[in-house]
């Protein structure tokens, strides 16, 4: 997962990344659990992107390690049970 994501990012033109979760609520307990672990990741849904499409919003920038992007990943696959 954390190959696909780095590829994902390289392939963006914007600083950012959605990573779709649907559930509202599951988009906002994800984004506290991050949180909780030193990620400031925030949700979106409904109204801001359609209904059953809620999301991250995943923001790199430029001063972010490689090492940080990777800790972000692991953090999302264990939260998200992806192997």
């Amino acid at each position: 997962m954390q190959d696909l994501f780095a590829e994902q990012l390289k392939a963006l033109r914007a600083g950012f990344f959605p990573w779709i979760v649907g559930d509202d609520q599951a988009a906002l307990d994800l984004a506290a659990a991050l949180k909780s672990e030193g990620f400031l990741v925030p949700a979106s849904r409904y109204p801001t992107v359609a209904k059953g499409s809620a999301r991250l919003r995943i923001t790199v920038r430029a001063s972010h390690t490689e090492d940080q992007i990777r800790a972000l990943c692991e953090a999302i696959r264990k939260m998200t049970k992806h192997e």
